[in-house]
């Protein structure tokens, strides 16, 4: 969500950007937030990330259930290491440890985002804007989600003033944490 909420700063606060680096933004097309998507997600418990795991002994157990999984067996291991270490925090009851985002917060953050209304206000942003597009999501099967595709819209760029679109079908939505370099490298590109 870091790509939306950067175009809604830049927005309020078009003076304290020069550039914009959009990594795999969390836009997708208009016609996507034009309708009820998702008629059974009424609260933020309804929708998925709701129902992550939240209790863990360590950061290690957290590790373990992640790094030979996909989208994370696909991140370089320090990356999950640092995520699965610092993404935690002692429980409330004293034992163990917890998400340090709790996942209805996460839930509640993603649902909220669906009624925008962002894409007629990009053209406002003056700075010039570099989207990195992970590769398409695939279409799930019933009651799954493509976490690793790309949830950015592919015609994104045209609603900008000066955009640059750069498609990365090699990564995932993850793809700071595949390639911490070859984001830096554009971040710095872009300074």
């Amino acid at each position: 969500m870091g790509g939306w909420a950067l175009c809604h700063a830049a927005l309020a606060r078009p003076q304290a950007f020069r550039r914009l680096v959009l990594i795999d933004p969390t836009i997708n097309s208009p016609e996507f937030y034009g309708t009820d998507r998702y008629p059974d997600m009424k609260t933020p418990a309804d929708h998925p990330a709701s129902r992550r795991r939240n209790e863990w002994n360590d950061w290690r157990a957290f590790y373990d259930r992640l790094h030979d999984r996909e989208p994370y067996s696909l991140w370089q291991p320090e990356v999950l290491e640092d995520y699965c270490r610092h993404g935690l925090l002692p429980a409330p009851s004293g034992e163990g440890f917890v998400l340090a985002c709790p996942p209805l917060v996460e839930a509640a953050v993603y649902r909220n985002s669906w009624r925008a209304g962002l894409h007629e206000r990009l053209r406002k942003i003056e700075a010039p804007v570099t989207i990195l597009r992970a590769r398409r999501r695939q279409l799930p099967r019933l009651g799954q989600t493509d976490y690793a595709g790309s949830p950015t819209w592919e015609r994104l760029w045209e609603l900008f003033r000066q955009a640059e679109d750069v498609y990365l079908p090699d990564y995932t939505h993850f793809l700071p944490m595949q390639n911490p370099p070859l984001v830096a490298g554009y971040i710095a590109a872009a300074g």
